[in-house]
């Protein structure tokens, strides 16, 4: 598996720290270049997680096709069921296969404390949830 928060910021100001913008702006490496990085590193059975901004979906998806890389499955990521996803992680193949899709929220209604398959997915991660 080849699991990636690439930089994602591609019309933005950047700061005066090299380093952040490096991290967070995909002027470096583009979305293009990590599609064809992903096909060449990854096997005929492997898998690419990625954590995106719904809004760049779309652009990284165009590069994917044309890298030979498949949605698989994609998850949105909600903040609170009654606000729209701004995030979303996506797995891709160079296998054709169906789209899974799924939903995930954080936050149960009007409190600070997570859902339980929230807390499900990322208790190996944390010490307390």
């Amino acid at each position: 598996k080849i699991i990636c928060n690439p930089p994602f910021f591609s019309q933005h100001l950047l700061s005066d720290d090299k380093q952040r913008n490096l991290a967070r702006h995909n002027h470096s490496l583009s979305f293009k270049e990590l599609c064809q990085s992903i096909h060449t590193l990854m096997n005929s059975h492997g898998e690419a997680w990625l954590l995106l901004p719904q809004h760049e979906h779309d652009d990284f998806h165009v590069n994917a096709s044309d890298a030979g890389l498949y949605l698989i499955k994609r998850f949105n990521i909600f903040s609170r069921a009654n606000k729209p996803s701004k995030l979303g992680i996506w797995v891709y193949t160079k296998n054709h296969q169906s789209t899974i899709e799924k939903s995930l929220t954080i936050y149960q209604p009007n409190s600070q404390q997570y859902t339980q398959e929230f807390s499900n997915l990322l208790a190996d991660y944390y010490l307390k949830l």
